[in-house]
């Protein structure tokens, strides 16, 4: 505890990164600010009507309520559309030339990547918008003050496609003017936004007369994120030597180390496969009504809690993990790059032998990868129909949702060691003193 207490003391002695902690934050008060400016004609009663009772447990409900009210705000997709049209990208750069090369450029193929997503984040925004606002049209009233129910919807249209560029805008603020990426604290920050309402859901379900069960519940969550942080954050190194000035030891053979991450995937198996598995559900849901097929295929990609469409999202878990890794993690790209470097690992003959250790490697890691990122894909499904937890609460045990939060999470700390680790290098620099312990 010390130790913890000593760090924060650390980061804030330092002015300039204070400076980018509170501008952070003060981004994200906006944000969150903008979550409760609703889309016009929104009939406030139908979001409210939770806590009915006049007591204290029907106040709360009234003031945890109000996190509901963020998906029919100008800001209801958020990043949504941005994240899809950056997903696209990622796909097209594995199957298109054009792409792949941007890709290989640097800063300029990425700065024209980042310009090319943007673009098809408008399409996307308004594709997305039109669904949300079609699907959800029973919370709306009073259209005819807007000019018509069309008119209307143009309205929404527009103000939903604005906040999305305005998320985007406070995300680019965020990775130049404040500390970690933009657009994964913002999500993080809707992530985390509905885990009071649904501890409290689940407490609620819970009552009084099993506190103790649902005390054993907080217990397992606490668990499960201290096992998906030990996964994400866990490295298999290998050891490489080669000979350099100034990194030497004593028998003139510097070290260092190959790092492969258990989760070398960062996550993107499961978002590409609930994207994939989702797109049946959008397509089919408009032929439901006309055709029996499609009503089958509507409905068994729409009940995220049954066996069969999570046996098959684990399935393609499997699948996108093992494909991913094998394009992001070439190992004749690894083993040609060692030897562009006069590195070798000790013990394996450089060329041929040298792809046959790393892809062994690369396997088993992306082996236990890929079944570890499946059970936590499914996780939530399971714990909500085998230990009848609800189903908010039971979203915090696993899915995409968690991987990005604590990925984000795991990046912001590493992003302020380092900043914490140049400013010490830099102490030294200029004044030729050492006054600043890192550790």
């Amino acid at each position: 505890m010390k130790k913890i207490f000593s760090k924060i003391k650390r980061i804030f002695s330092l002015e300039s990164l204070s400076e980018k902690i509170f501008y952070t934050w003060k981004v994200l008060v906006v944000f969150r600010l903008g979550h409760f400016v609703l889309l016009p004609g929104v009939d406030q009663g139908l979001l409210l009507n939770y806590g009915s009772e006049k007591n204290l447990l029907g106040f709360l409900d009234k003031i945890l309520s109000f996190a509901s009210l963020h998906s029919r705000s100008v800001f209801s997709i958020g990043l949504s559309a941005y994240i899809s049209s950056s997903i696209a990208i990622q796909i097209l750069t594995l199957m298109l030339p054009y792409f792949k090369r941007l890709q290989q450029e640097g800063s300029v193929g990425r700065s024209r990547l980042s310009y090319i997503t943007r673009l098809l984040t408008f399409p996307v925004s308004l594709a997305q918008g039109a669904m949300y606002i079609l699907n959800d049209r029973n919370i709306y009233d009073n259209s005819q003050l807007f000019g018509g129910i069309y008119r209307y919807y143009f309205l929404c249209q527009v103000l939903i496609t604005a906040g999305t560029y305005i998320c985007i805008w406070l995300a680019d603020c965020i990775s130049e003017h404040g500390i970690g990426n933009g657009s994964s604290i913002l999500i993080a920050t809707s992530i985390i936004s509905s885990f009071p309402r649904a501890v409290w859901i689940e407490a609620r379900s819970k009552g009084i007369g099993r506190m103790m069960l649902f005390c054993i519940e907080i217990t397992a969550f606490a668990f499960v994120i201290l096992g998906m942080l030990v996964f994400m954050s866990a490295v298999r190194r290998i050891p490489l030597q080669y000979a350099r000035l100034g990194m030497m030891d004593n028998k003139g053979i510097a070290h260092q180390y190959l790092p492969f991450p258990l989760n070398g995937t960062r996550g993107m198996s499961i978002i590409f496969a609930q994207t994939f598995s989702s797109v049946p559900a959008v397509l089919t849901y408009y032929l439901k009504d006309k055709s029996a097929w499609a009503f089958k295929m509507w409905s068994f990609f729409s009940d995220r809690y049954s066996v069969g469409y999570n046996v098959f999202l684990a399935f393609l878990v499997l699948i996108s993990t093992f494909i991913y890794t094998s394009i992001y993690m070439n190992p004749y790209e690894i083993a040609e790059d060692l030897k562009k470097n006069k590195a070798f690992i000790p013990g394996v003959q450089a060329g041929e032998k040298t792809v046959i250790y790393i892809d062994k490697r690369l396997s088993y890691l992306t082996f236990l990868s890929a079944f570890f990122l499946a059970i936590l894909a499914i996780a939530p499904a399971f714990i909500y129909r085998w230990f009848n937890i609800s189903a908010e609460f039971s979203s915090f045990f696993g899915g995409t949702s968690m991987i990005i939060f604590i990925s984000c999470i795991l990046e912001l700390a590493q992003q302020i060691e380092t900043y914490i680790t140049m400013s010490y290098y830099d102490h030294i620099a200029q004044s030729g003193e050492i006054g600043l312990k890192v550790s």
